[in-house]
This record gives C-alpha cells, sequence and structure tokens, in this order.
C-alpha cells in the first residue's frame, strides 16, 4: 500500500463529517464518549463553525435543563 493511501485512510479516521459530529456532540452530553471520539470530536469542532455552535447550543440547554427543579 502505497503512504498517499495509507494517509488517507488515516486522515478518514480522524475526520469526522458534520452529521457524525453532530451525534458526538449529543453523545457527549451523556458523558459516554471514548478517547479516540472525543480527540475526533475536538478536532472537527476546531475547523467548523456550524458544530461549533451547536456544541455551544446544546450545552447551553443541558445546563438549564440540569438547573430546572
Amino acid at each position: 500500500m502505497s503512504l498517499k493511501k495509507i494517509l488517507i485512510k488515516i486522515m478518514d479516521f480522524i475526520l469526522l463529517d458534520c452529521k457524525q459530529a453532530t451525534f458526538l456532540v449529543t453523545k457527549e452530553l451523556e458523558g459516554s464518549l471514548t478517547f479516540w471520539e472525543k480527540i475526533r470530536l475536538k478536532m472537527h469542532l476546531l475547523n467548523c463553525k456550524f458544530c461549533y455552535n451547536f456544541n455551544v447550543q446544546n450545552e447551553k440547554i443541558d445546563g438549564i435543563l440540569k438547573a430546572t427543579p
């Protein structure tokens, strides 16, 4: 296997699309992400303002729901 194909496979593993990222954002609120899911999600959020904003909104909603008796 060529180096280029190996690098592509590694990048495919590391990089998430927005659908995968939003799933992990939701899953993160449950506190059930694996180490690699956390890394992959953080990398995506650094590069995608839409998913970053989705994450911020979910954290705010979760905080409000937890504070409500």
